[in-house]
């Protein structure tokens, strides 16, 4: 459609313009209401879904599955939809029911379904920290220098970074600063971030140890793949909440150098998650 050239309603475009037009076809045959066939194809979309998952999509999917049919309390129910997920892919129904204590029937999946570029989510990772929010783990002690100096890089690239502590207003950093705090402890979880990094400072670094707020905090984050980075002593409140093994995990950063920590921390939150991380099952999170 073109607007009218005296500002009145809009007119419809020519063919010459390079609007739509109808070719006037004349038809035979029979006049009929009739479905395709297709209409009566339940499972080939989801089985094409479900094959253009990566490995990790595909196991969330399974997860979400068996939290949510475990919720269900009526045994027939529960079978007949593992039954009907065994026409969508067999692992899939197996898996699902595995959780559930029950053996699908067998389905009949569609081997032409193929796959789809765009379905994924990680077929396209920004590899960039630009836009996430970053948890800055700290107490009255912690050293000031290492907070600074981490709000800097995070904001270079782009990032939100939050002080966290287990009380509003200000910690006072280990050189004697006033460090303003963004959140209290008690009131988030790690699940609000997408990475959390501990600055050093020996006496912050006691005080959150004895804090279980702060241990679960470092542990949920770690289970769920996100980037995790301590400098100077921070390394040793990883240490608690971690074995020693998954201080050196894929996505895991420390050192003494706040800038290096810094530059490999942000090189770890542009990858979205750890995905390779091993062992998450054994964190208590």
């Amino acid at each position: 459609y073109e607007p009218n050239s005296l500002g009145g309603n809009a007119k419809e475009a020519t063919a010459e313009q390079g609007g739509y037009v109808s070719f006037p076809e004349e038809m035979t045959g029979t006049k009929v209401r009739q479905r395709s066939e297709t209409f009566s194809d339940h499972f080939s979309q989801a089985t094409m879904f479900y094959n253009s998952m990566s490995a990790v999509e595909k196991q969330h999917i399974v997860q979400a599955l068996q939290f949510e049919l475990a919720k269900v309390t009526v045994k027939p129910v529960q079978q007949r939809m593992v039954d009907l997920l065994a026409n969508v892919d067999t692992q899939l129904a197996t898996d699902v029911s595995g959780a559930l204590g029950l053996t699908p029937k067998a389905g009949k999946v569609n081997a032409n379904a193929g796959k789809a570029k765009g379905l994924s989510q990680l077929e396209y990772v920004p590899n960039t920290a630009k836009g996430r929010k970053i948890a800055i783990l700290t107490a009255d002690g912690s050293t000031g220098a290492d907070i600074t100096a981490m709000q800097s890089a995070l904001k270079a690239a782009g990032a939100t970074a939050e002080v966290i502590a287990p009380h509003l207003g200000a910690i006072k950093s280990a050189e004697g600063q006033q460090v303003p705090v963004n959140q209290r402890l008690a009131d988030v979880a790690s699940v609000l971030y997408d990475a959390v990094y501990v600055p050093g400072g020996a006496q912050a670094i006691n005080a959150m140890k004895a804090n279980g707020d702060f241990i679960h905090f470092v542990q949920e984050a770690y289970k769920h793949y996100k980037a995790v980075a301590a400098s100077g002593e921070g390394d040793t409140l990883l240490s608690a909440a971690l074995d020693q093994k998954a201080t050196s995990a894929p996505g895991v950063v420390t050192g003494k150098d706040g800038g290096a920590v810094a530059k490999n921390f942000i090189d770890a939150i542009s990858k979205h998650r750890a995905w390779d991380r091993p062992d998450t099952s054994a964190i208590p999170a």
